[in-house]
C-alpha cells in the first residue's frame, strides 16, 4: 500500500485543521464540562465535591489506561474511521446523560468517555494533525490546531451558559439541554469529518506480513518506540508543559485567596487571560517552523516560565498588577509551549509509521497530572491556606527546570546525530564495510 499522505494547498489544510480544531472541542465538551458547569452537576445530580471529584477521577485513570492502546490502535485502523466512531458514541452518551441523571450511571458514562476519547481518537487526531503539513510545517499545523480548537472550545462553552442561563430556575433542566446540545454538536463535528477530513490508512510496513503473528509484530513496533531517548525525553517535556499550563488556572483562586478579589473579578482575568493561548498558538507555531526547532523554542518558553515563577517565589510582596502579568505570561509562554510539544516529532527523528504508538506512550505521561495533579494541590491548599500557592508555584518551577535541562539534552542529541550523519554522508562506498 502506497504512503499514505495528505498534500493540499495551503487553503485546504488550514479547513482540516479548523475541522480537527471543532471536532477535539465538541469531543471533550461532555467530559471536562465540569470546569465550566460545575455547580450546576452537583444541584442536578445532588451529590457533593468529593463524588464529583471520583466522577472525574473515573474519567483520568481510565484515559490513562487506554491511551497507549490508542496510539498502537491509530496506527493500524483508518484514523478517520476512529474518529467518528469516538464522536458518535460520544453523541450517544450525551443524551444518556441528559435523560438519566444518577450518579451511578454517569460514573459508567465518564468512564466510557475515558476510554472512547482516548482510545479511539486522541492519538488517531494528533497524527491526522501531522499529516496535513510536511516536516517544515508541523509548527504551523499544530498551532493553528489548537487554536481553533481553543476557540471552538469557548464558543460551545459559551452557547452552554447561554442555555443554562434560561434555565436558571432548574439545573437538571439546564444541564439536561446543555447536554443535548454538547451531543448535538459531536453529530455536526462527525459530519464535518466525514466530509472534509481524509482518511490515513495504515502504512505497509506496520502492517503484519503473512505468515507473521500479529502479536509480535505489535509488540516489535512499541518495543522500537520504547528505545527512543528521544521519546522518553519528549514525554518529560510534555508532562512539564502541561503541567505549567494547568498551573494557570490556580491563579484564578489565588486572585481571590491572596489578592482578595471577589469572584466576579478573579473570573474576569481568567476570562480575559484564557484567550491568549489562542493568540499565540499560531504565532508559536509559524516561529517554531522558522527556528527549525519546536524543542528549542519550547526550552525557551519553558525557561520563560521559570522566570514568572521566580518573581512570585521569591518576591516579598507581589502586586495585583504584577500577578495578573505573570498569569498573562505563563499562559502565554506554557500555553504555547504546550500548543507546538507535539510539533516536535519530525525533528526528533521520530518516524510517521510510528506517529501513533508515539503519541500514546507521550500522552500517558504527560496527562498523567490529571489523575494526581488537583488532589495535590488541593490538599496543600487545605493544609497551609495561603502558603500551599507557594508550594504550586515551587513546584511548578522544579518542572521549567526539568523542562529546560530535557530540551538542552535534546538539542545536544539531535546535533550529535546529525553530524554523525553528515559524517557517514561524506564516507566512499564501501567505506563502512572496511570500517
Amino acid at each position: 500500500m502506497r504512503k499514505a499522505q495528505i498534500v493540499m494547498l495551503h487553503p485546504h489544510k488550514m479547513l482540516i485543521l479548523a475541522v480537527m480544531g471543532c471536532t477535539q472541542a465538541a469531543i471533550f465538551l461532555v467530559p471536562y464540562m465540569t470546569s465550566a458547569f460545575y455547580d450546576p452537576i452537583l444541584n442536578a445530580l445532588d451529590i457533593t465535591n468529593t463524588q464529583l471529584g471520583v466522577l472525574m477521577t473515573i474519567y483520568g485513570i481510565l484515559a490513562l489506561i487506554t491511551v497507549f492502546p490508542g496510539g498502537w490502535l491509530a496506527d493500524r485502523v483508518d484514523t478517520k474511521k476512529l474518529i467518528l466512531s469516538c464522536l458518535l458514541i460520544s453523541s450517544v452518551i450525551g443524551v444518556v446523560a441528559a435523560f438519566v441523571m444518577e450518579y451511578v450511571v454517569y460514573c459508567i458514562l465518564w468512564g466510557l468517555l475515558g476510554v472512547i476519547c482516548n482510545l479511539l481518537y486522541w492519538s488517531a487526531a494528533i497524527k491526522t494533525v501531522r499529516f496535513v503539513g510536511d516536516e517544515h510545517e508541523q509548527g504551523k499545523a499544530y498551532g493553528y490546531f489548537n487554536a481553533f480548537n481553543f476557540g471552538a472550545s469557548s464558543l460551545f462553552n459559551a452557547g452552554g451558559v447561554a442555555i443554562l442561563a434560561g434555565f436558571a430556575a432548574s439545573s437538571m433542566l439546564g444541564l439536561r439541554y446543555i447536554l443535548l446540545y454538547f451531543s448535538v454538536l459531536c453529530l455536526l463535528a462527525a459530519v464535518l469529518v466525514k466530509f472534509f477530513v481524509a482518511s490515513i490508512e495504515p502504512e505497509s510496513s506496520t502492517r503484519e506480513q503473512p505468515g507473521s503473528a500479529p502479536p509480535r509484530s505489535s509488540l516489535r513496533d512499541i518495543v522500537h518506540v520504547l528505545r527512543k531517548k528521544q521519546v522518553w525525553l519528549f514525554a518529560i517535556i510534555s508532562f512539564c508543559c502541561y503541567s505549567v499550563l494547568q498551573i494557570s488556572t490556580y491563579f484564578t483562586p489565588y486572585f481571590g485567596d491572596v489578592m482578595n478579589l471577589n469572584v466576579a473579578s478573579a473570573g474576569l482575568i481568567y476570562v480575559l487571560t484564557g484567550p491568549l493561548s489562542i493568540m499565540f498558538g499560531p504565532i508559536f507555531g509559524i516561529l517554531s517552523d522558522w527556528l527549525k526547532s519546536a524543542v528549542k523554542l519550547i526550552t525557551v518558553l519553558m525557561a520563560l516560565s521559570l522566570g514568572l515563577l521566580a518573581i512570585m517565589i521569591f518576591s516579598p510582596e507581589v502586586s495585583l498588577t504584577t500577578a495578573i502579568a505573570v498569569d498573562a505570561l505563563i499562559v502565554v509562554g506554557g500555553g504555547g509551549a504546550y500548543t507546538i510539544m507535539f510539533a516536535s516529532m519530525d525533528e526528533l527523528g521520530i518516524e510517521r509509521k510510528y506517529a501513533g504508538i508515539s503519541v500514546g506512550l507521550v500522552s500517558v505521561i504527560a496527562y498523567s497530572p490529571d489523575s494526581f495533579m488537583y488532589i495535590l494541590f488541593g490538599s496543600w491548599l487545605d493544609k497551609f491556606g495561603n502558603e500551599g500557592y507557594d508550594r504550586i508555584f515551587i513546584y511548578s518551577a522544579v518542572l521549567c527546570v526539568i523542562a529546560v535541562t530535557a530540551g538542552i539534552t535534546l538539542m545536544l542529541s539531535g546535533r550529535k546525530v546529525k553530524a554523525e550523519a553528515a559524517a557517514q554522508s561524506k564516507l566512499p562506498i564501501g567505506a563502512e564495510t572496511q570500517l
